[in-house]
């Protein structure tokens, strides 16, 4: 086995990187692989570390379409020639990356936000469900940090994709990304409940788990989730706000540091969610007042 691959049962292993990668044999021969990593060098390290173990590509399938997912994709499919797996609600999103940076940008983004951090070259993408009873995966929905994100498992393993991150990300950049943080929460309520049912669990981010290590990641996340919900109360609370004084202030009483304008689209974007969440509880609503988007409280 290659040192490069961490055996977690019989026919599951992790190729462990900035995005940990997981791959699962079918037969001697054949294999799968959950999720691809950023870019065309990471594709290129799974394709060498295949053929190292003798093993043929079968299938690429993808948690979901953020591009540190996706990026080896289009250099398997054009050296394989494999088809790539998703679910419908990432499809388009595989498919045509740059729809990302638009929703993220609120329009045709600057070439500076088309980076391969943000927009991964497309790949044609078929349903997870036309092979996932083939395939033996057990699929788990873990929507909310993107809109159709899924997990799955094998053997007691379970892959669980960005559904919850480290302590020390959590620490690092403390406002933890949700397309849908509603939506998160319900996945991490659910998490909570079944993954002592599990051997392993391999985030796509960090070290693989035991299930109590990854009950009380679990636990942190939706700590974290429930900090920023609290502090976005408190901040909207003081009285109506501007969306971009809302942001300042919250940024500054968690003390988030924006780095760069990919951090601040993707942290506006998280946020966001958590204004929508509130507004559909009843306890802030929305005005535009002189030419400004006002936030305040119900």
């Amino acid at each position: 086995m290659s040192s490069n691959v961490l055996k977690l049962s019989e026919n599951v292993y992790v190729i462990p990187g900035r995005t940990n990668v997981g791959l699962i044999k079918l037969d001697q021969k054949e294999c799968v692989v959950i999720d691809t990593g950023l870019d065309e060098d990471y594709g290129r390290k799974i394709h060498n570390i295949l053929r190292s173990l003798g093993l043929n590509l079968r299938a690429v399938i993808n948690t979901h379409s953020h591009a540190d997912h996706i990026g080896g994709n289009e250099i398997l499919v054009k050296r394989l020639g494999v088809d790539v797996y998703a679910s419908p609600y990432e499809k388009p999103f595989i498919e045509l990356p740059l729809i990302e940076a638009i929703y993220l940008y609120g329009s045709m983004p600057p070439e500076r936000l088309k980076s391969k951090l943000l927009v991964a070259k497309g790949v044609k993408v078929h349903d997870i469900s036309e092979v996932e009873g083939e395939l033996g995966l057990e699929v788990l929905n873990l929507s909310g940090h993107s809109l159709g994100m899924l997990g799955f498992s094998k053997d007691g393993v379970l892959f669980s994709a960005d559904a919850f991150f480290s302590i020390e990300i959590l620490s690092k950049y403390v406002i933890p990304y949700h397309i849908d943080v509603k939506g998160a929460w319900k996945t991490l309520n659910m998490l909570s409940n079944v993954v002592l049912n599990y051997r392993f669990i391999v985030p796509s981010h960090g070290k693989v788990s035991s299930p109590s290590e990854a009950l009380t990641e679990i636990s942190e996340n939706m700590k974290a989730i429930e900090n920023v919900r609290s502090k976005l109360l408190e901040v909207i609370g003081w009285g109506p706000v501007s969306f971009e004084e809302m942001l300042d202030k919250v940024f500054k009483n968690l003390n988030v540091k924006v780095a760069n304008i990919p951090s601040y689209i993707l942290l506006k974007s998280a946020v966001s969610s958590y204004i929508s969440w509130l507004m559909d509880e009843g306890l802030i609503n929305a005005d535009v007042v002189n030419n400004k988007l006002l936030i305040k409280k119900a």
